[in-house]
């Protein structure tokens, strides 16, 4: 039968050891801090849309594709050589790899990769994937939200909508007052085009901005006029805060500009826009813009497919 020191030796034997697996552990768990220190915590925020849509038995699949890449508080434009984004695309659209959804500056949901869009030698246009999304929204053909790795962002109420009627006719009344002050005539003025309406609030207070994007087609000598408006409410009235105009007769100048989402991407109270540009032959373009003393600026341009 044991004695009573023998007893203690083994206890002191088992608290010797229990100490020794804490020490391992927690030198482990330094030497993983220190690792994961040394290397520049990255965020992707990527465009969510329907631009290479497909469909099958489980549903519509949508594609994702890369805006920014925040690191060390930068904005660092995605990949743009075949060979850079074959690696971007190994690290980031694994098979099965979750994103989370957000749009007009919350979470909604959250997409799945489903295929990779491999780039080849001889067709290096794309940097995206295939994705399924799930959300208590639906995202249709025309419809664009982001995605992201990021767990700090977007975790305010979701303040995005499409304009009432009312505040719909505001924003084509002030579209139409633009392009009349460019000497667009009554009757090019029938074939404006409007799309991407939407109503947000980038700042959580209450007041309504209002977003949309107009375009008048090439009819006959006439150029093709884009038109992208930001309102704000002063004094009780809209007014543009953003008013991007471009008029060209070329066909190779062709430019629009059209909203993606709105995002706290600083995490200074404030979100930021998120745009897409559009060129010739469908090559595009993603900006930032920032407000600063009240006043928008384009912080960001990179990203988006060329030609």
């Amino acid at each position: 039968m044991p004695t009573n020191s023998s007893m203690t030796n083994h206890l002191r034997l088992f608290l010797c050891f229990v100490c020794l697996v804490a020490i391992i552990s927690l030198g482990r768990q330094s030497l993983s801090a220190k690792e994961a220190s040394k290397q520049s915590p990255r965020t992707v925020i990527f465009e969510v849309s329907s631009i290479f849509y497909e469909s099958d038995q489980s549903g519509p699949h949508l594609s994702i594709a890369p805006i920014v890449v925040i690191e060390d508080g930068q904005y660092v434009k995605p990949p743009a050589k075949c060979d850079e984004k074959e690696t971007f695309g190994k690290s980031w659209f694994r098979l099965g790899t979750v994103y989370r959804l957000l749009f007009g500056g919350g979470e909604v949901g959250h997409v799945k990769v489903t295929k990779w869009l491999v780039p080849s030698p001889d067709k290096c246009l794309e940097n995206a994937a295939m994705v399924r999304m799930k959300s208590s929204r639906k995202l249709g053909r025309g419809e664009v939200a982001l995605a992201t790795n990021s767990k700090s962002l977007g975790h305010k109420k979701s303040l995005r909508r499409p304009p009432t009627m009312e505040e719909k006719a505001k924003i084509l009344k002030l579209g139409q007052e633009i392009f009349r002050a460019n000497d667009v005539s009554e009757e090019q003025m029938q074939s404006m085009n409007a799309y991407g309406l939407a109503v947000i609030d980038v700042d959580g207070d209450g007041i309504n901005e209002m977003l949309g994007s107009f375009q008048i087609y090439h009819r006959k000598v006439e150029p093709d006029r884009d038109l992208f408006l930001l309102l704000e409410k002063q004094e009780g009235e809209y007014r543009p805060a953003i008013s991007w105009y471009h008029s060209t007769s070329n066909i190779m100048e062709t430019h629009s500009k059209t909203f993606i989402d709105n995002l706290d991407l600083d995490q200074d109270g404030i979100d930021e826009l998120i745009i897409r540009e559009m060129f010739v032959c469908e090559a595009t373009r993603y900006q930032i813009y920032k407000k600063k003393e009240r006043q928008w600026h384009v912080v960001y341009e990179g990203g988006g497919n060329q030609c």
